[in-house]
């Protein structure tokens, strides 16, 4: 059988709607990707012209034109943090009451991917952004929020974009104290992602504690774990074998669960014992089990209350009016949710030894 050529149909591209709205390519791409203000004219030409020629899907299109609002983008830093996966899924479920979807992306802790996803975010439509951002400069969120999609950031601060989380300084500084009052000299510390708020507020709160009791900062024990179960296993594995056991660390504060983890396996693996060779404690709860000793010295985060309050300010950002501007009265709020100080039992008691 003889094949029959038939005539290919050309895709539409953005200059044909470019041209269908008369307008420039920049503004279509403007509409589109939501990157900066347009004019309403403008703006409903080049919809209009979208929907003539199909350019993109026509539910996309249709959801620009009629300003619906039912899809939340949310930014992980990493799947493997359960606290920021328990707040995940918290938000997840508050999102759903609410009658909104979320689409959730990873940008595992890289700035390059989390640029990426934003610019994702903006073409798929996002109505609002909820993110644990490693990014620094706080301008691409408040272009977001010139363009009508609100965003609230977590765990990291960005400027002046507006945050849930914690006051995760005083937290770390007390426990550290803790520590200092059990009788440890000798603190190492596990640090978090490298130039992120969290990071440093936690490692900030560790070293204003030793200054403040005058205890010693010891550079080899400062540890820099980026907030990930592997490296702080192999950094801590590093110092207990390159190092006497005279010059060992008597006690280590984790910035982390993940890193806490590391850290435990490290000390058990060289047949050390918590809290007798090596006291530990824990910014977050990893949740060993009940019947599993020593109990942990941690700083207990109350994420169900972060994701609630996550959902709920995004979906009051949303709702305060038709999206097509962020009012400045609603913007650079911070909210602190209390963590709670758990004594448990990894850490050793030195004064009662002298």
């Amino acid at each position: 059988m003889k094949k029959i050529d038939r005539p290919r149909m050309s895709k539409p591209r953005i200059t044909d709607v470019a041209k269908k709205a008369g307008v420039s390519i920049s503004t279509v791409s403007r509409v589109l990707r939501g990157s900066s203000p347009v004019s309403d004219d403008k703006t409903r030409k080049v919809l209009d012209a979208v929907n003539e020629i199909n350019y993109m899907p026509n539910f996309m299109a249709s959801r620009m034109k009629n300003g619906e609002v039912n899809l939340i983008g949310v930014i992980l830093p990493n799947l493997l943090n359960t606290v920021i996966m328990r707040i995940a899924e918290v938000i997840l479920s508050e999102n759903k009451k609410k009658g909104y979807q979320t689409l959730f992306a990873c940008s595992e802790n890289d700035a390059q991917k989390e640029l990426a996803i934003l610019d994702l975010f903006r073409s798929s439509l996002v109505d609002g952004v909820i993110g644990a951002s490693v990014l620094k400069d706080s301008q691409i969120f408040k272009n977001m929020e010139a363009v009508g999609i609100p965003v609230i950031l977590f765990d990291r601060i960005v400027g002046d974009i507006d945050w849930v989380g914690e006051d995760s300084y005083q937290a770390s500084y007390d426990m550290t104290k803790y520590i200092i009052r059990k009788g440890h000299r000798r603190i190492a510390f596990i640090k978090g992602v490298e130039g992120t708020s969290i990071s440093n507020n936690r490692y900030d709160g560790y070293l204003h504690a030793l200054r403040d009791f005058h205890v010693p900062v010891i550079p080899e024990l400062q540890l820099q774990g980026n907030f990930r179960e592997e490296s702080a296993y192999r950094l801590v594995s590093k110092l207990l074998h390159t190092r006497s056991k005279k010059d060992y660390p008597t006690a280590i504060f984790s910035a982390n669960t993940n890193m806490t983890v590391g850290a435990m396996n490290a000390i058990l693996e060289q047949g050390l014992s918590i809290p007798d060779d090596i006291s530990i404690a824990s910014y977050g709860d990893p949740e060993f089990p009940l019947s599993l000793h020593p109990h942990l010295a941690i700083i207990r985060q109350h994420y169900n209350e972060i994701g609630r309050l996550l959902s709920d300010r995004i979906a009051q950002k949303l709702e305060k009016e038709d999206s097509s501007t962020i009012e400045k009265s609603i913007t650079s709020l911070r909210i602190l949710v209390p963590t709670t100080f758990v004594e448990g039992e990894s850490i050793r008691d030195l004064n009662s030894e002298q």
